[in-house]
């Protein structure tokens, strides 16, 4: 009676004795590759197969951040110097259609002059 006892409760003992080593298995960090011990606070990446230092893992969330903002912050500056041209667009696009003009009147007179003075 009691080795059947001790039979039921031996293969229980072994998976509870296998967590317990599991914990103190080393891993490692999937963010700077070093050793993860039992001590550390640690993040699951990946539900039980790779994890992070939680100080890795928040420096990762602090640049992803940064990075988001940064990117927020440079469309809306976009956004603001494409809004800013598009008014005085149609203007410059007025002086230089006038400027080319003036410029092939000037081209158009002073070939004028040319050939009244060779006629002269």
């Amino acid at each position: 009676m009691g080795a059947n006892s001790i039979l039921t409760v031996w293969p229980s003992f072994e998976l509870s004795a296998h967590t317990l080593l599991a914990k103190f298995k080393t891993t490692f960090c999937e963010e700077c590759s070093r050793p993860i011990r039992c001590w550390h606070r640690r993040i699951w990446v990946v539900k039980g197969e790779r994890c992070a230092h939680l100080q890795c893992w928040n420096g990762q969330l602090f640049i992803k951040g940064y990075v988001q903002l940064m990117a927020e912050e440079i469309r809306a500056r976009r956004r603001d110097h494409s809004t800013d041209k598009d008014p005085a667009e149609p203007e410059l696009r007025e002086l230089r259609v006038s400027a080319q003009a003036l410029r092939e009147r000037a081209e158009r007179l002073e070939a004028q002059l040319q050939h009244a003075e060779e006629i002269a």
